[in-house]
């Protein structure tokens, strides 16, 4: 139905305007201090009228710059979404703006990374890093807790949700929320399913599947249901 279609579009284009940032906003702010070192630019500009927070804040916009283009271009994609159906001003515009804090987060951090760098080959490298642990590696830690969790014999699997708590990716999917009332293939289902499983029912070990009432399942006896 349209609701679908259109709540289809607005997830999925900002999704891919989550991972253009991933990949534009790091290479941006990688070289924002250290190219200034490597250029020989950065006494000179230490001693300049402009204060320490001034060339900070300057930095920053100026690897904000492309971003900011970008979400710009993409609201049409969004606003298409909400002509269809299924999706509110406010959902587009919520959607902008958490990507474009998102951007501004890792922009932050990059920069700050490339603060400590002396090379811009090397604050790139380490930028991207940065990002791989936020998006990538927080997941694994806390699917690692849930296994170490979860081994300890009854009790269920409950991993601090603190763990995700700087990934953009969950960040993003926690201001959509869940469509589990609408007929769709979202990006962000699985995301949902890992850090909200369903609680108060326990996979029953006799029937793959069936589920009886219980305490709430750890993470892998619901995936392991799922599955079965």
């Amino acid at each position: 139905n349209t609701v679908s279609i259109g709540r289809g579009i607005y997830q999925w284009t900002l999704f891919g305007m989550l991972l253009m940032m991933l990949l534009i906003v790091p290479a941006q702010a990688a070289g924002a201090i250290a190219g200034e070192r490597e250029r020989q630019t950065l006494v000179p500009l230490q001693v300049t009228l402009l204060s320490p927070r001034q060339i900070l804040l300057g930095k920053l916009a100026a690897s904000m710059a492309f971003l900011v283009l970008l979400v710009v271009a993409a609201l049409p994609l969004l606003a298409v979404g909400y002509l269809v159906g299924g999706v509110t001003v406010t959902d587009v515009l919520s959607g902008a703006a958490v990507v474009l804090v998102s951007g501004f987060l890792v922009a932050g951090l990059c920069i700050a990374v490339s603060a400590f760098a002396r090379r811009v080959q090397t604050a790139t490298v380490l930028c991207y890093a940065l990002v791989l642990v936020l998006t990538v590696g927080t997941f694994l830690v806390y699917g690692a807790y849930a296994v170490i969790d979860n081994s300890r014999g009854i009790d269920t699997a409950d991993p601090p949700e603190a763990l995700l708590l700087g990934n953009p990716v969950v960040f993003v999917s926690d201001v959509i929320g869940t469509d589990s009332d609408v007929d769709m293939v979202s990006p962000f289902d699985g995301l949902h399913r890992l850090v909200n499983p369903v609680h108060g029912v326990v996979v029953d070990g006799s029937s793959p599947g069936v589920v009886a009432v219980g305490d709430g399942p750890s993470r892998s006896e619901f995936w392991l249901g799922s599955l079965g």
